[in-house]
């Protein structure tokens, strides 16, 4: 599964960066920055794009479940009695963060271009 989720976050970054970093570049008036919020609620407001994203969540959450704890095992950190605080602590890692972003992508889709 690794293999699998590590390839598709792979092509995900590239798409990711070309959405923000380089699509659309909306200005805010009297200042040259580009307003992200307004591109956010662009790109969010396709459902196929939130689907794509979300499943991309899904994705660093099913990665980072293992990659956490197994990243612990790699650097030799030593846990008395086994692994289960690393273990208990990367997946809460895996909730907050996944979760976290998928929380912001349904916000936008659902609520977000209202405000």
């Amino acid at each position: 599964m690794m293999i699998f989720s590590g390839l598709w976050l792979l092509v995900f970054v590239i798409i990711h960066v070309k959405s923000f970093k380089y699509g659309t570049g909306y200005l805010v008036p009297r200042n040259e920055i580009r307003d992200l919020y307004g591109l956010e609620m662009q790109i969010f407001s396709n459902q196929w794009t939130v689907a794509l994203y979300v499943l991309s969540m899904i994705m660093v959450g099913s990665h980072l479940w293992h990659g956490v704890v197994s990243a612990c095992q790699s650097l030799g950190a030593p846990w008395p009695g086994g692994a289960p605080l690393p273990l208990a602590a990367g997946k809460a890692i895996t909730v907050l963060i996944a979760g976290g972003f998928i929380f912001i992508i349904l916000w936008a889709y659902l609520w977000g271009a209202r405000s």
